[in-house]
């Protein structure tokens, strides 16, 4: 072992088993032969900056431990946890102190009276490393503490194993913490953590002001049997971590037997992530925030990446906005009950996110506006699948489904979403001016202002389900659309030549002159929406089209009027009706004279 540590332990070793000082050491605790006999007494003798070595045994303490600043408690042997045990009873309690080291050292605790085993309250600069905690028969204690007013800064936790929870209420850790670094962190439990709303087994805070700035790194919380006894409440979480602009990567969290009642896994805010592992949480029947992973809004913009989440209620809660989720494995399930479904992924806000790389099977919620989701495979089995969609403005791209016997494909409630290269068994559009796979239906024309605010396209389609006009985007300008007509929509006609003036017209015929002895008044029926007729002259004689009292005709070029006569022989005019009191020319050739 290099470092302090093994100068610690060559000095010792050299010594030739005396317990005389080292050079290394200012004072040595042993059962006998050392300074002192405890770890208490020796904080309290010796001053600021003192490194005292621990010999191999076990202490048990008859007072708190309270270091000054500076000082060192480090084990005396090389073996993991240093064959040193401090023993602190029911009563007592460790209190650090700024630029102090607590190394190489087992400690157990059966305190059932709500202690914070090691307070970090304003210790700057301290480390904790390579430190073992046995809380087997501890009810209600806090391993880590420090007050949130008064956050300690540059701290490092290293190599911690806490084991043997056995009692819901104890925690891992509270802790407020900036600039900190937290890493290889292990632990397990035998119950539910906390039953106490708004609990976190292990809590990681920033300062109410300012940044956190840290680096947690290599979690591994496993929980062997947590379903029994949970209080349903939905802000349990095993990891929460509130820290702005920092990091959080190698996080593996796993519930062993998941099901009703099992607590969620990891809160993250203002943080981002990456390599999450997470089986086996948030089954209580609320439907708030109960997650393997719940992302809260907060500050900068997270961006959470490689997430492994199976066996979870809600594998994945997004409540931010202005976050990018990328290469996921959501698959949810485990033996949950209530009507709620099994999502593998709740956006419940999401505004201006970036979502990519999803295998998922199961339930889908998007509640977002103005954000990308792209390359989402379903999961073959189980198949049943559906995507909800309640907000608009959202772009999907490349997404590949199987919807079962159960799913229901897409549900479009919103407006203004874009599909592209989406297969799936089923589409329920239900909102308005949705575009799917480039096509928009519509019980209107586009205009000017359908334009690339709606997330339109150049070469996007707009049907207009009442006419069977089929229009293209040539031009997305913002309140300066082009639409073109590239498909009239017209009906097979009924072909009639009746040259007996007045004609009375009826939807659906073509009408032609053929025969006729001078002029023919063709009168057009009331203008109701999907009317369509079709007029050609044949003989060259005047063919007059006259709408209903209250009718206009619109023409290509934008002219309105209310009569139309056609002068010359192979003149062609084609009206369809898009609304009451409006028919619209959607083919026009030859000479049209305009009342």
């Amino acid at each position: 072992m290099g470092g302090f540590q093994g100068k610690i332990n060559a000095a010792f070793e050299g010594a030739e088993g005396a317990l005389g000082k080292s050079p290394l050491c200012d004072a040595i605790v042993a059962p006998f032969g050392g300074d002192y006999t405890l770890p208490s007494a020796a904080c309290s003798g010796e001053n600021n900056g003192a490194i005292i070595g621990i010999a191999p045994g076990t202490y048990t303490e008859t007072a708190d431990i309270t270091m000054k600043e500076g000082q060192v408690l480090i084990s005396l042997s090389s073996e993991n946890y240093g064959n040193v045990q401090i023993d602190l009873g029911t009563l007592y309690k460790i209190t650090g102190a700024a630029k102090c080291k607590f190394e190489n050292i087992q400690v157990k605790s059966t305190s059932t009276t709500g202690l914070n085993l090691f307070t970090i309250s304003g210790c700057d600069y301290i480390e904790i490393k390579n430190c073992y905690f046995d809380i087997s028969g501890a009810q209600d204690a806090t391993v880590f503490y420090n007050t949130s007013a008064t956050a300690a800064e540059k701290i490092l936790l290293e190599n911690i194993k806490v084991y043997g929870n056995t009692a819901q209420e104890n925690k891992l850790g509270d802790i407020t913490i900036r600039d900190g670094r937290i890493d290889n962190i292990w632990s397990d439990n035998q119950v539910c953590p906390v039953t106490n709303a708004g609990d976190h087994y292990f809590k990681i805070s920033q300062p109410a002001t300012g940044y956190g700035r840290n680096k947690i790194s290599n979690i591994n919380i496993i929980l062997p049997n947590t379903q029994g006894g949970y209080s349903n409440y939905s802000d349990h979480y095993v990891l929460y971590i509130e820290s702005k602009d920092s990091l959080v990567e190698h996080i593996m969290l796993e519930n062993e037997n998941f099901g009703n009642n099992s607590c969620n896994g990891i809160w993250i805010k203002g943080c981002s992530a990456s390599d999450i592992k997470l089986q086996g949480f948030g089954g209580s029947t609320a439907t708030h925030n109960n997650a393997g992973l719940y992302i809260q809004s907060g500050w900068g913009y997270p961006v959470v990446s490689d997430i492994t989440a199976v066996n979870c209620k809600i594998c994945i809660y997004v409540a931010s906005d202005q976050v990018a989720l990328n290469n996921m494995t959501l698959i949810p399930g485990g033996g949950y009950n209530g009507a709620n479904l099994l999502y593998a992924l709740y956006v419940a806000s999401g505004d201006e996110s970036v979502f990519s790389n999803c295998v998922w099977s199961s339930y889908i919620y998007i509640a977002s506006s103005s954000s990308e989701y792209s390359n989402f495979q379903s999961d073959e089995t189980p198949a049943n699948s559906t995507i909800y969609v309640t907000t608009g403005s959202n772009t999907f791209n490349n997404f590949r489904q199987s919807t079962g016997s159960a799913g229901t494909g897409w549900e479009l409630s919103g407006n203004k979403n874009r599909l592209d290269n989406v297969v799936t068994d089923k589409i329920n559009d239900t909102g308005t001016d949705n575009i799917i796979n480039g096509r928009i239906e519509s019980a209107s024309d586009p205009t000017a202002n359908n334009d690339r605010a709606d997330n339109i396209i150049r070469g996007d389609t707009w049907l207009n389900s009442n006419t069977g006009i089929l229009y293209r985007c040539d031009d997305n300008a913002l309140g300066a659309a082009v639409w073109k007509v590239i498909d009239s929509g017209s009906p097979g006609y009924d072909i009639e030549t009746n040259v007996a003036s007045p004609v009375t017209c009826e939807s659906g015929t073509q009408y032609d002159n053929n025969g006729s002895a001078g002029p023919v008044t063709y009168n057009l029926p009331t203008a109701a929406a999907g009317l369509a007729v079709r007029f050609i002259n044949v003989s060259g004689d005047d063919m007059v089209i006259t709408p209903q009292a209250g009718d206009t005709i619109f023409l290509q070029d934008g002219n309105t009027t209310t009569s139309v006569t056609m002068s010359n022989a192979g003149s062609v005019l084609e009206l369809v009706c898009r609304a009451a009191n409006e028919w619209y020319a959607v083919a026009v050739s030859g000479q049209m004279v305009l009342a």
